[in-house]
């Protein structure tokens, strides 16, 4: 249940705009700090030591043992996608986490975690991990130093007045 509506939802996406977002959809600004603010409350709660959020299994957190590659489903994503390590990264995670999510129910409530990530991916926007932070192409970069203490006590953000709480988390590009 959880893996089929995961699935639908990637092969939905629009590859052909990868890398190409309408720049001038500003109201997705805030899907990167609401992912670390997300991944920071998951850490949290599980009371696990953090590791940098972009390279966070959340199923393996939570007891997945099964190995996962988007070589196992029936998946629309071109190779250049594929060749992305950290797009490639959520998107693997995001359908192992729904897929233990199907086995083991208490686990989908953490499927939202990411969709912040698969968001940007929806409106055409890569990211990376670089300058040792996450990159988001044509937007903005998230340093991740003491990322885990800054998101974990930062509020959950409203849409309307976001840009106004950007620049205290950021590096505006």
């Amino acid at each position: 249940m959880y893996f089929e509506s995961a699935l639908d939802r990637i092969n939905c996406i629009d590859w052909n705009k990868f890398g190409k977002p309408d720049t001038e959809l500003t109201e997705v600004e805030y899907l990167g700090y609401e992912y670390l603010h997300r991944m920071a409350v998951f850490y949290s709660e599980q009371s696990v030591s953090p590791v940098l959020p972009l390279f966070t299994n959340i199923a393996v957190i939570l007891g997945d043992s099964e190995e996962f590659s988007l070589d196992c489903c029936k998946l629309n994503v071109p190779e250049r996608i594929r060749n992305q390590p950290i797009p490639r990264c959520t998107l693997e995670f995001f359908l192992q986490l729904a897929k233990y999510s199907d086995k083991n129910s208490n686990a989908a409530q953490y499927m939202s975690v990411y969709d912040p990530l698969i968001k940007l991916l929806e409106n055409g926007y890569n990211f990376a991990y670089k300058e040792r932070g996450l990159y988001i192409y044509d937007l903005t970069l998230y340093p991740l130093v003491n990322w885990y203490e800054k998101y974990l006590q930062a509020p959950t953000v409203d849409k309307t007045d976001f840009a106004d709480k950007l620049d205290r988390f950021t590096d505006r590009k």
